[in-house]
């Protein structure tokens, strides 16, 4: 893209920002809505679909870029932490209705988040999680 051809989109540097933050904003809504649409799913379902909605690969470029960028960007840190807290509410509602204790709950809501976030940020340094690995992890999580 040439100089004259980013003004004709953009006035500025600030107004990329602004559309790009907008963007992100609609993607994290969409992403949501997804995450609210599981809610209805008994509770193993609910944490399976989770689990492949955190480490899916299509969605881990924008999510690490996202989390980095939220690491200097108020806005984006809120878009981010609002999208964490309903995967974590949405886990350990799952984890409660499995039976578990609220300190056990909240600790395996816990490490679910964790996983997902860390799925993201290991991508190309490790080796990927594969559908058996999920599979594993949510047993782990799941089991009493």
């Amino acid at each position: 893209m040439t100089k004259g051809s980013f003004y004709w989109h953009f006035t500025d540097i600030g107004a990329l920002k602004t559309a790009l933050a907008e963007h992100c904003r609609q993607a994290q809504s969409a992403a949501a809505a997804r995450i609210e649409s599981l809610e209805s799913l008994p509770p193993i379902e609910r944490v399976d679909a989770l689990a492949r909605l955190l480490s899916d690969p299509r969605r881990r470029a924008m999510e690490s870029a996202l989390r980095r960028w939220a690491e200097t960007d108020p806005t984006i840190a809120d878009s981010v932490d609002r999208l964490d807290c309903r995967i974590f509410s949405i886990a350990i509602s799952a984890m409660r209705e499995l039976g578990f204790s609220e300190a056990e709950a909240h600790a395996r809501a816990t490490t679910l988040l964790y996983a997902g976030i860390g799925y993201v940020h290991a991508h190309g340094r490790l080796n990927e999680a594969t559908v058996e690995d999920l599979h594993v992890i949510i047993d782990i999580l799941t089991r009493r």
